[in-house]
């Protein structure tokens, strides 16, 4: 890269002016200051003396001396403060010139010279014959370091093209002004100076020798070159003001930058400028070729040092994984510059507008580092940061906490907000005026204000901006309002009111993902995203320049007048509150719309997004309007709904569950036939065995239809299945419940019917009400669930899963006293544990996160379940298994021998007792 420093292209460099130079007249003074960002130290003359530097000349460079013997032309330039007084805007005819640098050039005085006359800036070239002279007005910033460069080239003497004739004047690499011919002096050319002399701060000529036009200035970095430098060497100017700093790392940086002037407005700009070239700046990796090659005594090193980073804290894995530890401490260290470019230290008293704008130039690099393609780093400072702080509760011992994005904007806006409050008041006609600054910039836009009470007191609402009051009603871009009531206290009449309104575009990708949960609810805050720009209003208010809190709106003041904001979404997405349910349902991935704010005091000083103190007063597709009472930063959060994650069945889960259940369907279709078809078995038990055999097949196959892609994929026929399956099953464990009840009663009272219409009442009447109550309550999220398993969130489920708990619990009561109901003894558990696993299977539970899944297990027990049914409440019935073998005739006849032998035994009056015990035992076997 080409080196463009003084030092390498010049001819003439005085870099530190004082020591190469002498005060005249003697006893004449100076003071050193601080020179532009990177130079060395300033002079500063006071005004009736200068600086020379006699007999500067190099033997045989007349050139310098003499412009009449540059062939090719010369050049120079300076470093110069200006600073202007009232005086400057005096007619300029009586105004006296004060030079800046001379060697004694005039209009007919060989030489060069650069002046001053007031506001008008002059540069001038003579031969003695002739003189080139450039003037230009108001080009240059007060208070603000400026490079003044001139080249001049005389005409060619043998005709040839040149680049450009004349002499031209640049200011800060700009061309300013320029003059191609000569002019032709009105007295006699003089001869140049002798001996040579180079003057700073004034002026004489061969013809008058006296020191004069003395300039009270500051200057640094004076330069000379024996040619006139091209157009596209004009950059050697400036010396490599920023070129200086491109190679240079962060660190290095910011240990030159404590030793900086912050507080000058043209310092802070150059380093602003070179801090944000740095942020783009790739990080360089130099990879050494024999790095590969190892001692085995280094090989052991290795292997500790990856044994010891095996044991690191989850977050540093973690933050590495999202970045390289280069690349956060890289960050880390951009954002300490900006922390020092804001100190309140650096804070200049005094200010002008024009200075606070251009101290405000720190928006731009503030940019910069909140753009998106730094989301990685600042997480990985976020992480660094939660393992230093479980450290500091271990150690018990204070650990400073790296900077985040929040504690960089919050330096910032505080920097801004003491900057307008140290400015002076402007004044016009007695009146005091309006101050409004923007700073725009690719992701940041910061307007600052400072208004008096009684112009506030003139609106309802104060709007943010003020540009544009009418902002917040359009929603054509972010804005916010500060009611005026708040500011309407006695006593503040003659306080100004200084705000900070500022825009973040991506700082919500950026921003600590750190929520206060308890609004929200999910409890995961991978699914709370900042949807669209984050807003920030900052107050104070002054009294002749001192703030004074007591004219500033109170909490008290703020809840009853909130400030308000207008946020557009990042994404235009409906939020799901609404209970909407037909074939056009908008399908949306947010929940709802929450307002917060930066509680920056909460989790010990760490700050997270707070929903409490703000509400929502408008929302849609596009925008959200909120109300917060609260002075800080404001944003809206879109609460996502969860992906909807469940497990893929297996193929041979497929395959085995389709098998159980056609088996299922076919063999309690089979025991409800039967039962219906022999009126022999029409007592209560094997009825209600009938009932829960019809719900069991209703089940099995809603079951089986949520098992279809078609299904699942419409949330219609998904509703529909689900409510099969709530209904059928639920109604079915009633029926469970009911009969294990009716055994209990049968065998501690005898009862043994009349109250199958009460069972089956109960049983489709409590499987009503529950589906009833999801329909009507959750109908937005009923059907929701991939697996068609009433709706995906636990609450919906549990309208379902809780009443069958209760009717398993029921039951096992029931199965202590069932010793006469042998099939109901084995089926009733079975039932249970089968949606017991049911309950473990679908339930989302944090406490079940790290168990195995019990889906597999569910869906084969529930699948078996008819086949289960059929086993135990009909193969071990010895009255259903006679219908089923067809034994209905001998069991007739049976009844007939035994009623017979009865009788008989009752005439003759002998063994009735032994014939009937005998009967008895046959006959109970029978109806078994």
């Amino acid at each position: 890269m080409l080196n463009v420093r003084y030092p390498v292209t010049t001819d003439y460099y005085w870099g530190t002016i004082d020591h190469n130079t002498s005060v005249v007249p003697a006893g004449g003074g100076f003071d050193l200051g601080n020179g532009p960002f990177g130079f060395r130290s300033s002079i500063t003359l006071p005004g009736d003396s200068c600086m020379r530097h006699a007999s500067f000349m190099r033997e045989g460079d007349t050139c310098v001396h003499d412009p009449s013997t540059c062939a090719n032309g010369i050049s120079f330039s300076l470093w110069h403060r200006c600073s202007f007084d009232s005086d400057a805007f005096t007619p300029r005819e009586g105004l006296p010139y004060r030079y800046l640098i001379s060697t004694g050039g005039d209009e007919a005085s060989p030489g060069i010279a650069i002046y001053l006359q007031g506001m008008v800036l002059g540069a001038l070239v003579s031969t003695g014959n002739k003189f080139w002279r450039v003037e230009t007005i108001g080009l240059l910033p007060n208070n603000t370091w400026n490079n003044i460069g001139v080249r001049w080239r005389p005409p060619a003497q043998n005709g040839s093209e040149q680049e450009f004739t004349g002499l031209q004047l640049y200011i800060n690499q700009q061309p300013a002004a320029m003059v191609i011919h000569g002019q032709t002096p009105n007295t006699t050319a003089q001869p140049p100076l002798d001996p040579p002399e180079f003057m700073v701060g004034c002026h004489k000529t061969s013809a008058d020798t006296d020191y004069s036009h003395f300039c009270p200035c500051e200057f640094d970095e004076i330069a000379l070159w024996k040619r006139a430098l091209l157009t596209n060497e004009t950059i050697f100017f400036i010396g490599g003001l920023e070129e200086d700093y491109a190679g240079m790392s962060a660190e290095v940086f910011a240990d030159i930058l404590r030793g900086v002037d912050l507080t000058d407005p043209d310092q802070q700009s150059v380093a602003v400028s070179i801090a944000s070239k740095m942020v783009d700046n790739p990080e360089e990796s130099i990879d050494n070729p024999l790095s590969s090659l190892k001692r085995p005594e280094q090989e052991e090193e290795d292997e500790e040092e990856e044994e010891e980073e095996e044991e690191e804290d989850e977050d540093a894995k973690a933050a590495l994984r999202l970045a390289t530890q280069g690349q956060i401490s890289k960050m880390h260290v951009l954002a300490d510059l900006l922390f020092t470019m804001t100190a309140p230290e650096v804070v200049k008293p005094n200010q002008t507008e024009q200075e606070l704008n251009t101290f405000m130039n720190l928006v731009n690099l503030a940019s910069q580092l909140l753009e998106n393609k730094h989301h990685n780093k600042w997480k990985g400072i976020e992480l660094q940061n939660n393992k230093k702080e479980r450290e500091q509760k271990i150690l018990k011992e204070e650990v400073q906490l790296d900077g985040e994005s929040s504690d960089m904007i919050d330096r910032l806006e505080m920097y801004a907000l003491s900057s307008v409050t140290s400015m002076v008041p402007k004044v016009v006609n007695g009146s005091l005026v309006d101050m409004f600054v923007h700073k725009p910039s690719a992701n940041v836009d910061m307007y600052i204000e400072q208004r008096s009470v009684d112009s506030l007191r003139q609106e309802q609402m104060a709007p943010l901006p003020s540009d544009n009051p009418r902002r917040l009603d359009s929603i054509q871009s972010e804005a916010g309002g500060v009611p005026t009531v708040v500011f309407r206290k006695s006593g503040c009449e003659d306080a100004l009111i200084s705000t900070v309104f500022s825009t973040y575009d991506n700082y919500g990708d950026v921003t600590p993902k750190r929520f206060l949960r308890k609004e929200f609810k999910t409890k995961q805050a991978q699914y709370l995203d900042i949807d669209g720009a984050v807003l920030s209003l900052r107050l104070m208010a002054t009294r002749n320049q001192q703030p004074t809190d007591e004219c500033l709106p109170t909490i008290d003041d703020l809840r009853r007048s909130p400030v308000r904001t207008a946020h557009r979404h990042r994404q235009p997405k409906p939020a799901l509150r609404g209970p909407l349910f037909h074939e056009n349902e908008i399908v949306s991935d947010v929940f709802r719309r929450h307002c917060v704010w930066w509680n920056a005091d909460a989790l010990d000083g760490r700050g997270q997004w707070d929903a409490t103190g703000c509400v929502v007063l408008e929302t849609n597709d596009f925008f959200t309007k909120c109300a917060c009472k609260v002075i800080g930063q404001y944003a809206v959060v879109a609460e996502k709904d969860e992906p909807k994650i469940v497990e893929i069945d297996s193929e041979w889960l497929k395959l085995f569950k389709d098998l159980l259940s056609a088996i299922s369907i076919i063999l309690l279709l089979l025991y409800a036939f039967i039962v219906w078809k022999n009126d022999s078995l029409w007592e209560m038990f094997h009825q209600i065995r009938m009932v829960t055999a019809l719900l069991l097949v209703a089940g099995h196959c809603a079951m089986m239809e949520s098992d279809r892609e078609t299904v699942r994929q419409s949330r219609h026929s998904c509703t529909t299945a689900a409510a099969f399956i709530q209904f059928a099953y639920l109604a079915a464990g009633g029926m469970v419940a009911s009969e294990g009840y009716a055994c209990f009663r049968a065998l501690a009272f005898g009862v043994v019917g009349g109250k199958l219409g009460s069972y089956v009442a109960l049983s489709f009447g409590l499987s009503l009400v529950s589906l009833g109550y999801a329909l009507g309550t959750e109908i937005h999220r009923y059907g929701d669930d991939p697996q068609c398993m009433m709706g995906w969130e636990t609450d919906v489920k549990l309208i379902f899963l809780a009443p069958m708990a209760l009717c398993l619990r029921k039951q096992i009561m029931a199965i202590d006293h069932a010793s006469m109901c042998h099939g109901y003894v084995f089926f009733s558990p079975y039932f249970a544990v089968t949606w017991a696993a049911g309950v473990l299977a679908y339930l989302r539970l944090e406490a079940l996160d790290d168990w195995p899944s019990f889906y597999p297990l569910f869906r084969v027990l529930n699948a078996a379940t008819g086949l289960v049914f059929f086993v135990c409440q009909g193969l071990l019935s010895h009255r259903f298994l006679s219908m089923l073998l067809c034994r209905r005739r001998q069991r007739q006849q049976l009844l007939l021998a035994y009623a017979r032998t009865r009788e008989r035994a009752r005439a003759s009056g002998r063994g009735g007792e032994a014939c009937s015990l005998r009967g008895r035992g046959r006959l109970l076997i029978l109806v078994r």
